[in-house]
């Protein structure tokens, strides 16, 4: 059982608030929406990049198609502002992002102020990561996803050919990128963000195995969420079976249009 808590977070009468954003993408509809991903709002706002013409009371949509940039797909414009959220909210001072197949349980001004507590009340900008509670080698989850069929066995030897020439070490760590904190305002993190995702285009398409070479190659500071990622959100809302039905009714929707046209 999942227990929400939005309640308010404890903080220093004389300090502001601090602008959070939380927000999710959903591009190609691969599964249904999920606007609780977000939470309830109140007191920070609630951000979708999509594709789709979604509607949903007090979210802000954004709508970023495949043809805006060239090449792009839905895979990669969903991993485009979740891996670079600077080119999106560099208003805030706190970005976070969770998957579309989770849903949010805590007030994010708590989990701010958690983290500032945990860094001596001064975070210094720059990531929040949840360490993988079960692995911690990119390797080992590299053929973890080759195995369940996510990635192709070309893509899969060429990127560990990579790793394995580069140096990259086993058990060098691994994280949970279902939920993704970021404090705003660090240009080595912007930096460091842009890298990542042109590694990400470049090789197989799982953020999660590239994150920690991305990490240890540019020997950027790994700063650990003082929880896990279920003490902060329900994950996964949807299982394989709920994402197989979706997607067989959305083809034969489409099928259906086509054989109307």
């Amino acid at each position: 059982m999942h227990s929400q808590d939005f309640g308010p977070p404890d903080r220093a009468p004389d300090r502001p608030a601090p602008r959070i954003v939380v927000y999710s993408c959903y591009f190609g509809q691969y599964e249904p929406f999920n606007p609780k991903a977000l939470g309830p709002g109140g007191g920070y706002d609630r951000v979708v990049l999509t594709d789709q013409p979604l509607l949903a009371d007090g979210i802000t949509m954004h709508s970023c198609a495949p043809g805006t940039q060239k090449g792009a797909t839905s895979t990669s414009l969903s991993r485009l502002a979740k891996i670079r959220p600077h080119l999106f909210f560099s208003q805030y001072d706190w970005a976070i992002y969770i998957d579309n197949s989770a849903s949010l349980l805590r007030n994010p001004a708590q989990i701010v102020a958690e983290i500032e507590r945990s860094e001596g009340g001064n975070a210094p900008a720059g990531r929040y990561l949840f360490a993988h509670q079960r692995r911690t080698c990119a390797y080992r989850e590299a053929r973890l996803c080759l195995k369940k069929g996510r990635i192709p066995r070309a893509d899969y030897r060429r990127q560990i050919q990579h790793y394995q020439a580069a140096g990259f070490p086993m058990d060098h760590g691994l994280y949970v990128n279902t939920m993704m904190v970021q404090k705003m305002g660090d240009a080595a993190t912007d930096a460091f963000n842009d890298a990542w995702y042109d590694h990400f285009l470049a090789f197989t398409q799982r953020d999660q195995i590239s994150l920690p070479f991305m990490l240890w190659q540019q020997a950027y500071p790994v700063r650990l969420m003082p929880h896990s990622l279920f003490d902060l959100a329900q994950w996964p809302v949807f299982k394989k079976f709920r994402r197989q039905q979706f997607q067989s009714g959305q083809r034969a929707r489409a099928a259906k249009r086509a054989k109307a046209a």
